[in-house]
């Protein structure tokens, strides 16, 4: 689901990370709502090549200028590029699929990893590729998660408290603190997303 401009909103605060990496794009309305917010650079990352064409189409102006890149694949294969920015980032990524978005990837591929997994493996990605305290950390639609929705497995290590055990663990050993805070996300849904913010101890 993309990320609420309610929530952008309350991010601004923070004049220096002007900087969206997206994990899944969908019909672009987390595009959208970055650039209405003032990012100066937007990356997004869509896997279904459906929704990677509308989008590419949606936001052609932007892609031209610059300040969009759309990337069509899977987003293992791309978040490594996050290591060449030296700016703060906002990383964003859901905590699952929707099942339309679901569906249509397992149309496309076979090798489609399961659903429970990809919050982790993409925050585990991102860190050991750009460790910048400045950095911002979103995971939406962790209500899924709480609620234990059925794709959600006994592993605990994909769940709400490995989530935040990977990313506390992995700043406390470089000496940084982590902080997190759960916010009402899109249509004010209750306890749907998850910030994490860093400072140097």
């Amino acid at each position: 689901m993309p990320i609420s401009d309610r929530f952008l909103k309350q991010t601004e605060k923070d004049p220096e990370n002007r900087v969206f990496f997206e994990i899944g794009t969908l019909e672009g309305n987390g595009i959208r709502d970055a650039l209405n917010h003032g990012y100066d650079r937007i990356i997004s990352v869509e896997i279904v090549k459906d929704y990677y064409e509308d989008c590419k189409n949606r936001f052609s102006e932007e892609i031209k200028s610059g300040k969009v890149t759309l990337i069509h694949g899977d987003a293992a294969d791309h978040i490594q590029m996050v290591s060449d920015i030296k700016q703060p980032i906002t990383f964003f990524v859901d905590a699952h699929f929707d099942d339309k978005h679901y569906d249509d990837l397992k149309k496309e591929t076979d090798d489609v990893p399961p659903e429970e997994s990809f919050a982790y493996e993409h925050i585990r990605e991102f860190l050991n590729n750009n460790s910048n305290p400045d950095n911002k950390i979103i995971v939406d639609d962790i209500d899924t998660m709480l609620r234990g929705d059925n794709f959600w497995s006994k592993d605990m290590k994909y769940r709400l408290q490995g989530i935040i055990d990977l990313v506390v663990e992995f700043f406390k050993e470089r000496n940084i603190e982590t902080s997190f805070t759960i916010h009402s996300g899109f249509d004010k849904r209750p306890n749907d997303i998850l910030l994490f913010e860093f400072e140097r101890i």
